[in-house]
This record gives structure tokens, sequence and C-alpha cells, in this order.
């Protein structure tokens, strides 16, 4: 192999010298001139016997460079520069050892070339066989990392847990498939090796674009990636990611398509799923049945939808400023409640429901009902349900009031009970006792006098038996009264008339005032009569000694308007909205003092109602007196003999 390696090396520089493209000639004077000159300077230096023969190494390298040739003209260049250059310094005079330059030089021309051949042979022969054995290596290398890589790529593509798969590129028939890809379709590899193409297994609604994005692969030769079903062996439908490329043979048509097929079918559901909830929730928040809200731990809110923004009294407009801020419109006393919910939240996940209550932007107050959850791709983020509790506020106050009025109600009623008992019972025992003494016998003041209270008696349990009867009439909506045209001034007079001697017997100051015409309205006489009477009488039992009574009756707006008011008792703010109100009685103590079912007023206000006409009560309170207003529609000149009450009973 050294020799090999110097004649290398040799034939190395052999080349670049004939790569310096200098005639042969010329290389070969030039070897002669070199080895001339240094056998020259050998001459003049050292003592040599025959220098002569050191030219001779002009010849060797002329014939090693070029040949037997190049050697033959070194010979004869050398001869001729022997002779001279060499003859004056030699001093010989032996022709001969001229002549054996000649002779020597040929043997050695033929004897170098011959060597050179010899080797150029050997050489390339080793060289060739070098490179066949350094080709023959890399090939045994190529191969063994061929067959390595077939192995590698054998398992991965046995064992890898996606699918794989060759497809014909014409007809679309699976050429190769692993084991994967066979069980994600339920079919083996030998059901899938038969004949089947990927258009087979792919869904029917699938198939139109799975055969264009193949056909567009095939052309462009680029790689793409698909979402599309796969109906596997049991009729089962799954999910599957495709990565298809198509490969090209020496010609640069498509051969085959390599893909990786993925179960995708359980992130494809979830993300359905997250889908399907997105849709819900915005369809809830769209539905605006409640206020939702998205906000941050700092108050700002992020996004709202209009019912939440309705329930604070703000513009989609507003909003988009960024005015509302969560914490901003919260009062201060409900700040602590909320930051609890706050770290309820943050550890839990989500808060319970609590109530707090906003601030509006007219400053107003609204009480809501609160309950939100984190955002679990953040912290510190929220989604808020709010329901506005206005108007479940305030149905549970009507609620309360209205249990309050039937308690009300059911207490006036026990009251009712037992003020009739007490009232029927005082003209009966008073009826009964006189009767004891008059069937006793007595004398004839006394008979008088007993006869009198016997009859005055009478009359108020007649009244009180009349009040029942119109209370009966009026819950039965029977009470009929029978319009006429008539003359109120002149009713109001007769009616005061009945009240003009207990007045004066109480010093109480009684006064009328009615217009000098007459005051024309429409119906019932006795019925009218009992709405002054009613109103008269209680001016008068409630009004104290020197006390004052005032009837006014005028024309206003085309309306009779009569205002009989007092300087008596008054009637309580409390008591004010219930003073028509059936069985309404102040206090029972009022009850034992004056008497009375509580009926009156209650059946005035029916009566005046059936007559197309309102009353209304007025007081300043306790002893400061009282004043009830009858309003009547004036009569327009129409006659009707009988009308019926065109409003019921109002519990």
């Amino acid at each position: 192999m050294r020799s090999v390696s110097v004649f290398s090396w040799i034939d190395k520089w052999r080349r670049i010298a004939r790569t310096m493209r200098v005639p042969q000639p010329v290389r070969a004077q030039i070897a002669i001139l070199a080895s001339i000159a240094v056998a020259d300077i050998l001459i003049r230096t050292a003592d040599l016997p025959n220098p002569a023969a050191v030219t001779l190494l002009g010849v060797v390298t002329a014939s090693f460079l070029d040949g037997i040739r190049g050697g033959v003209v070194g010979t004869v260049i050398t001869f001729v520069y022997a002779m001279l250059w060499f003859w004056p310094v030699s001093g010989y005079t032996d022709e001969w050892r001229l002549g054996t330059i000649l002779i020597s030089g040929m043997a050695m021309s033929l004897l170098v070339g011959g060597l050179r051949h010899r080797f150029e042979v050997l050489l390339r022969r080793q060289v060739e066989l070098e490179k066949e054995n350094e080709h023959a290596a890399e090939r045994e290398r190529f191969v063994d990392d061929l067959r390595r890589s077939e192995e590698r790529n054998r398992a991965f593509f046995e064992l890898a847990g996606a699918g794989f798969a060759e497809v014909d590129a014409i007809t679309g028939q699976f050429l190769r498939v692993n084991r994967k890809l066979a069980e994600l379709t339920g079919y083996t590899q030998e059901e899938l090796l038969a004949g089947r193409t990927f258009l087979d297994i792919t869904h029917p609604d699938d198939r139109p674009l799975a055969q264009h994005q193949y056909d567009q692969a095939k052309k462009t030769g680029e790689s793409y990636e698909a979402e599309k079903r796969y109906v596997l062996k049991s009729g089962e439908v799954k999910w599957v990611r495709t990565s298809i490329r198509a490969v090209r043979n020496d010609r640069g048509e498509p051969e085959f398509s390599a893909g990786i097929i993925i179960d995708v079918t359980e992130t494809h559901q979830a993300r359905q799923a997250l889908i399907d909830a997105n849709a819900t929730l915005r369809r809830l928040v769209d539905s605006n049945i409640v206020g939702i809200a998205t906000s941050r731990a700092d108050g700002t809110i992020d996004e709202a939808n209009d019912a939440y923004l309705s329930m604070l009294g703000y513009t989609r407009e507003e909003f988009l400023t960024g005015r509302i801020n969560w914490r901003e419109i919260t009062p201060p006393e409900f700040l602590p409640i909320d930051e609890r919910a706050v770290a309820e939240a943050s550890e839990r996940g989500a808060c319970r429901p609590y109530e707090k209550e906003y601030i509006r932007k007219d400053g107003s107050r609204v009480p809501v009902l609160v309950g939100f959850a984190t955002v679990p791709t953040s912290k510190v983020q929220y989604i808020a349900f709010v329901i506005d509790l206005m108007q479940q506020k305030a149905a549970e106050v009507r609620e309360r009031a209205a249990r309050a009025e039937a308690e009300r109600a059911n207490r006036a009623k026990d009251e009712f009970l037992a003020v009739i008992s007490h009232e029927l019972r005082t003209p009966m025992t008073s009826i009964l006792g006189w009767a004891t003494i008059l069937a006793a016998g007595t004398d004839p003041a006394t008979a008088r006098e007993g006869i009198g209270l016997l009859g005055e008696s009478a009359r108020l349990q007649a009244r009180l038996i009349d009040d029942l009867l119109d209370f009966s009439r009026a819950v039965a909506g029977k009470l009929v009264i029978h319009a006429e045209e008539l003359d109120l001034s002149a009713l109001v007079h007769g009616a005061a008339a009945n009240f003009r001697p207990v007045a004066a017997e109480r010093a109480i100051r009684f006064t009328i005032d009615t217009p000098p015409e007459p005051m024309i309205v429409r119906g019932d006489q006795q019925r009218l009569h009992q709405v002054v009477w009613n109103l008269l009488s209680n001016a008068v039992k409630f009004t104290p000694r020197e006390g004052s009574i005032e009837v006014v009756l005028q024309r206003t707006a085309g309306e009779a308007t009569l205002r009989v008011s007092d300087s008596g008792r008054g009637i309580s703010a409390k008591f004010l909205p219930h003073v028509f109100d059936w069985f309404a009685q102040e206090d029972l103590s009022t009850t034992r003092e004056f008497g009375g079912l509580g009926l009156g007023l209650a059946v005035v206000r029916h009566i005046v109602r059936i007559h197309g006409g309102k009353i209304e009560a007025f007081s300043e309170g306790p002893n400061r007196g009282a004043a009830f207003v009858v309003r009547l529609p004036i009569a327009m000149g129409e006659r009707t003999a009988e009308i019926k009450p065109a409003i019921a009973l109002e519990e």
C-alpha cells in the first residue's frame, strides 16, 4: 500500500507537469539542463570519477515523465550537451565513454519507460481496486442503512399510534395499510387491501370534497390536511383527520399517495359540545330572560346583554364607552357581600346566589339576585347572572299588604258581629223592659214615657235592619234605583230639617248654602235622601256641643257637588283610606259611644257609584273635623222610568 501511495504521489506530480502544457522536447531539455546543472555543481565541488553519468539523471527523468519516446529524445539531447559541456571540463580523451552515454541513455530510456508503463498499469489497477473496495464498502453501508431504515420504517408503520396508508394514485385503492388503520376502521388489513379504495370507507356526504382534495393534491404535488368521516365496518361513524401527500415517479407522474389518519372523534365531539354550549349560552344571553354580564375582579364589565343594561337604565352606546363598573354601581353597604362572593367563587369556581342592590343611571336603586362563576380560562374573570327583583319585591309588598288587609277585614267582620249583636240587643232590651213594665200597669206619665221609648227603640232597630238589608242587596247586586229628575237642593233642605232640632239642642251651628235655582239630577229620590241623611247623621253624631256643621251645594264643571263638613272628632290618617269599607269602624269605643254598624258610609258610596258619581272623605286628623264631598252628574233632560245599578259591590 506504501508503494501505491508513492506511485500515487509521483503520478500526481507527473499529471501536474502535463497540465502545464509544455511540449515534450522542451520538457526533456528542461530535465536535461537541470541534470547537467546538478552534475556541473557536483564536478566543481567534488571529485567525481564519471561526471557524465550524472547527466543520465535527465534521461531517467525524461523517460519517467514522457515514457520511452521522452527518454530517447533526452538521451540524444544529453549526448549533445555532454560533448559541449563536459568535454573541456572532464579532460577525458576516451571517446568510448561518450558512447556509453548514448548506449546507457537508450537502455535507461527503455528500462525506465517500461517500468513507468508497468507502474501505470499497476497504479491504475490499484486505484481501481481501491475505488471498487470503497464503492463496495459504501454499497454495503448503504444496503445496511437501507435495511435498518426499512426496518425502522416498517416498525414505525406498524406500531405507530396513528393510521398509515399508501394509496394508488390512479385507482385510489389501498396498497399498504398498518394495523392501527385496520383497528380504526374495523376491517382487517387483508380486507382493506382486497381492492377497497379510500372513498369506500369515506362517509357518502364527504366523498365529493375528499375526491376534489385528492385530485388537487395529485396535480400540485402539495400535501393537505382535512377532517372527514369514516364509516366503519360496523356502520359506526367516526371523525378522522387525514394528512395526505402525493409521491411522484422519475417521470414526474403521481405514483401513489401516502397518508396519516388520526381518530379525532372525541376531539370533534368535545369541540361540537363546546360549540353547542356556546350557542346555548349565546341564545340564553340574547333571550334577555335574565341579565348576563362578564366582568373582572376590578369591576370592569367586558360584555352585557340588553336585559342587564335595561335593568341599570343604560343604553348599549353608553356601555360601549366603558362607563359601567359593577363596583361603582354597587351601594357601599353591599360591597363587603360582593367581596365575600368573589372570594368564594375564586375558591370553589362559583358563588351561591345572593341579594344585593344596584344603583341605576337615574340614581334609583334596583334589588337584584346575583350569582356568578369563574371563567375556566381565567381566574380573574367571571360570568354573572342577574335577576331583577323589583317586581318580586313589589309583589311581596302587595302580598303583605293584602295579608294585612285580609287580617283587618277578618277583624272587622269579627268586630261587626260583636257590634251587630250589641246594637240589636240594646233596643230589644229596651223594648222588652218597657213591655214588661207596661204590662204590669203604671201611672199615665210613666206609660207615656215608656211608649215613646218603645217607639224610639223600634225605629232604631228598623234602621239597623234597613242597613243590613241594604248591605245584603248591595252584596247580591240587587240594589235597584228608580231614576227620575229631581231637585237636589230641595232634597238637601228636606233631609237637613230632620237634624235641625238636634243641632239646636246641642248648640251646633248648622248652616246650609245652596244655589237659588234648582239643581236638577237624575236619580232615585229615596236613595239620594239616604245618602244625604247618612252624611248629616254622621256629622251630627260626631260633632261636639257648640260645634259647627256646614252643608254646601254648588255646580262645578257640569257636576253637582255636595260638601258636608263638620268640626267634630275627625278621622285619623291611618283609617281615612278605609272609611268607606264594609264593616269599617275606627275603634270599638266609637261604636259603644255613638252606635252604628259601620255600614252606612259603605252603602252611601255604593249608591253614589250607582248614580254615576263619586264620594271622597277629607280630614286633617283626630279632633280637627271631617268633610265628605259627593259629586253627581247634572241631568241632561232625559227621563227613564227605572235603571239598575251599573256597578256591583266591591270587596
